[in-house]
C-alpha cells in the first residue's frame, strides 16, 4: 500500500487515502488526487444532493397540482406545505452544520418555495451561499 497525501477540493484541509500499488497504472494519482474530498465535505454533498432531490419532488408535485383540475388541489398544497417546512427545516440544519453555524431557520424560506416552486434550485442556493458568507465573517 502507497500513501498518497491531498487536500479536500471542498475545504482545503489537508489528508491521507492509501493506493493499492498494484493497481496505480490504471488509476493515476495525478488525476485523482485534486478531486477528492475528506469524509465531512463529502458527507454533506451526499446528503445535500439527497435533501435537494426531496426538495425538487415536493416542488414537482405542487406544479404538478397546480396545473391540474383537480377538486383536490387545496388538500394537496396544504400537504405540501406542511412537508416543505420539514423538509427546510431538515435542509437548514444540515447547510448550518456543515458551515459550523447556528441553526438559521425563517419561516420566509419554506413559503418563497411554495410560492415559487420553479425556483427551487435558485432559493437553496442563495441559501447556502448565504451561509457560507456568514461561516467567512463569523471564522475570519
Amino acid at each position: 500500500m502507497k500513501t498518497f497525501d491531498y487536500n479536500c477540493k471542498f475545504c482545503g484541509n489537508p489528508g491521507t487515502v492509501e493506493g493499492d500499488e498494484a493497481g496505480l497504472h490504471m488509476f493515476k494519482p495525478e488525476v485523482w488526487l485534486p478531486k477528492m474530498a475528506c469524509n465531512r465535505c463529502g458527507k454533506y454533498l451526499e446528503e445535500k444532493r439527497r435533501q435537494m432531490t426531496d426538495l425538487f419532488k415536493a416542488c414537482r408535485v405542487l406544479q404538478m397540482c397546480r396545473a391540474s383540475k383537480s377538486e383536490k388541489v387545496k388538500a394537496i398544497e396544504e400537504q405540501t406545505r406542511d412537508k416543505l417546512e420539514i423538509l427546510t427545516k431538515r435542509f437548514s440544519t444540515l447547510v448550518c452544520d456543515y458551515y459550523r453555524l447556528m441553526n438559521v431557520w425563517d419561516r420566509e424560506f419554506p413559503e418563497l418555495l411554495f410560492e415559487k416552486p420553479h425556483a427551487v434550485e435558485i432559493l437553496a442556493g442563495v441559501y447556502i451561499r448565504g451561509m457560507a458568507h456568514e461561516a467567512k465573517k463569523a471564522y475570519a
